[in-house]
């Protein structure tokens, strides 16, 4: 399909953005001065910073124009979120990718955790200890507990993409239950792996401690539709 000349003249302005040309804060050109520049009606170059807008690039004031800025990575988050709720993701497709991605977390924690970033991860692991009767406030630290595991990898990217899936996880009441004391106890066996393993460097101890903490996740889900 040929691209449409508004998108292509977004494209061409992403690319000033995103390669510094433009700042963030930067007023852009008034509607009429990009539309001589481009050689096209003010309506493209409407639809195209319509487009920017929607990716977080570029801010529309009323009275005041546009100015470039920088993408809220909470806004992202959010849009993306959405996008995976409306075309509705088979939940064990976010388990798979729940185990693709934390796995590649894993490893780079292995790779790179020094003894501050084991201690964090301990802390919280005691917290969950502490919280093994109440199903709430365990939850929030085994989400906790993932989301520092990426932030231990040193990747902005990684810490994103889990925080979206772990977000996504905990959107279904029986995706992102913790469900009874005997599987919190299970889930708290596994966290204890994946610290064991990042102690050791072994990358295989702790792939097998993630991909059974999230099989059993998986297995929640089977058992909560043969309910239904």
């Amino acid at each position: 399909m040929a691209e449409l000349l508004y998108e292509k003249i977004a494209g061409e302005i992403e690319e000033r953005i995103r390669s510094g040309e433009l700042q963030v804060n930067a007023k852009l050109p008034s509607e009429r001065a990009m539309a001589e520049q481009y050689g096209v009606s003010r309506t493209v170059i409407r639809e195209a910073l319509k487009v920017l807008n929607e990716k977080g690039l570029v801010e529309i004031m009323t009275c005041r124009g546009g100015y470039v800025t920088q993408p809220d990575q909470r806004d992202l988050m959010s849009k993306f979120e959405n996008a995976v709720d409306s075309s509705n993701v088979n939940p064990f497709d976010i388990l798979d990718a729940r185990i693709a991605i934390e796995t590649a977390v894993g490893k780079r924690v292995i790779e790179r955790a020094a003894a501050s970033d084991i201690l964090k991860l301990k802390l919280i692991y005691s917290q969950m200890e502490s919280a093994l009767e109440d199903s709430r406030e365990f939850s929030q630290y085994d989400a906790q507990f993932h989301l520092q595991l990426a932030a231990c990898s040193g990747n902005e990217v990684l810490v994103l993409i889990t925080t979206t899936l772990n977000n996504l996880t905990d959107r279904s009441d029986y995706l992102g239950s913790t469900g009874g004391s005997e599987i919190r106890l299970h889930a708290q066996k596994e966290h204890k792996e994946m610290i064991c393993a990042v102690e050791e460097r072994n990358i295989e101890k702790f792939e097998q401690a993630m991909e059974s903490h999230i099989e059993c996740i998986r297995r929640r889900i089977m058992e909560h539709r043969n309910e239904l």
